[in-house]
């Protein structure tokens, strides 16, 4: 395609572009790097090149796999974010800094969390609703896998309607910083509660691991599979309710792979084997995690401990887990089989899915239930029947009288007591 020459110049006339080029610059500019993109802009008026993408494609700046991704991270479009008024672009180096702007119709209020790639604040849109509002940090946004994990968490997390699944409202740019409005859950996470007030008693940690595998079991049937549970994702409402968050890692069937194959992705402490051998899981990945998460609950450490990485993620790959009984006693033998089928290293020999793993659990929470019912009978009738306490003696009720009966009470009285003066006053004027 020739470039057109203006009369008065010698310069080419800029060329428009389409919005699809304009889209991919703005992604190639943080892989490539912002000066060899305009180049290739620049060249494009004196080339046959249709469009940007092969242009950078004859220069060598980008090879065909980060080609693929740059398509991979266009087609997965966030959200539409909901109509706010225009606002100019933030420029903050510190995120925290920004409470009492609007973003994506959101005033701020103030920050619930930090993290290493962005902050989690609470605010409220035009309704008067609280929202929690997840802001990725300008420096993370200029790497294009933490944007396509940002964007593929809201893809995720919006196909998922759950009472044990964190929503999410919307997603997208605004003012320049890419967000996440998600359901407000006022609480803890499941570390904190336990960092805090330390392992949890036998039935509550049934009843967080069924509500979690219940918010699994929806994932799992969207043919999503999380990848990385762990307490920190686990919250635990003021009303007691939980829920699961961050599908960040999360593996989509049907999307393009966000890691390349020899990629390792999780939570050390709680990877799977097959994560660490950075092979393609199912949901049974999911079930060891949950082993994991439940033996913390349990005893408030973790089945694997190491200060390196690649340690915790060999002993994951090599090691027989121990018993979640050598750190406490008291658990029962049911307790103690479930986690070990969860921890099974072959994922033939875990739970089938997260319907078998709520059905044992909720087999695990009667024989609890059953086990700390017959334990407060013994305590209190120390072996002897259960006797009823005595009944209370009731007052004897009182006949009410009726207006009738009062009125012709009313009269006798009045007759007896004129009787009773005339009969007075005669005897005294005889004497």
């Amino acid at each position: 395609m020739s470039a057109t020459t203006h009369p008065l110049c010698k310069k080419p006339v800029s060329r428009r572009l389409s919005q699809a080029d304009l889209k991919f610059a703005q992604l190639a500019r943080k892989t490539v790097g912002a000066s060899k993109v305009d180049e290739c802009m620049r060249a494009m008026h004196d080339s046959d090149v249709s469009n940007l993408k092969e242009q950078l494609l004859d220069k060598g700046y980008l090879d065909q796999a980060t080609a693929d991704d740059l398509d991979a991270a266009l087609a997965e479009a966030p959200l539409p974010a909901p109509n706010s008024e225009r606002l100019p672009p933030l420029k903050v180096d510190n995120l925290c800094s920004i409470i009492g702007e609007t973003l994506g119709g959101i005033y701020l209020h103030r920050v619930l969390g930090k993290g290493g790639s962005g902050v989690v604040f609470a605010g409220r849109n035009a309704d008067g609703e609280v929202r929690a509002i997840k802001v990725l940090h300008p420096r993370a946004a200029r790497n294009l896998i933490t944007c396509r994990r940002f964007g593929r968490e809201s893809n995720a997390l919006a196909r998922l309607l759950h009472k044990n699944i964190v929503r999410v409202y919307a997603s997208g740019v605004d003012r320049g910083l890419h967000y996440t409005t998600l359901e407000y859950c006022p609480g803890a996470s499941l570390s904190t509660v336990v960092q805090t007030h330390g392992p949890l008693g036998l039935i509550a940690a049934i009843k967080v691991a069924l509500e979690v595998t219940r918010g699994l079991k929806i994932a799992h049937s969207k043919d999503i599979i999380h990848r990385d549970i762990k307490p920190q994702n686990i919250l635990i409402c003021s009303d007691g309710q939980v829920k699961l968050a961050d599908f960040g890692l999360a593996q989509i069937h049907g999307t393009q792979h966000l890691f390349t194959k020899k990629t390792v992705v999780g939570t050390a402490h709680y990877m799977s084997p097959e994560q660490s051998r950075a092979e393609t899981v199912d949901d049974r990945a999911d079930i060891y995690s949950m082993g994991v998460v439940l033996f913390y609950m349990l005893t408030g450490r973790w089945p694997f401990e190491s200060k390196k990485k690649v340690d915790l993620v060999r002993q994951h790959r090599d090691e027989l887990a121990p018993s979640p009984r050598i750190y406490r006693a008291d658990l029962p033998d049911y307790v103690e089989e479930l986690v070990a089928r969860c921890l099974a290293k072959d994922p033939d020999e875990r739970f089938d899915g997260a319907d078998a793993l709520i059905e044992a659990l909720k087999e695990a929470r009667a024989k609890a239930l059953l086990q700390k019912l017959r334990v407060y009978a013994e305590e209190t009738d120390h072996g002897e029947p259960c006797q009823m306490p005595p009944k209370r003696r009731r007052r004897p009720r009182v006949a009410k009288m009726n207006r009738s009966q009062a009125f012709w009470l009313a009269v006798c009285g009045s007759v007896f007591v004129s009787t009773f003066a005339i009969v007075f006053l005669l005897f005294s004027s005889l004497l």
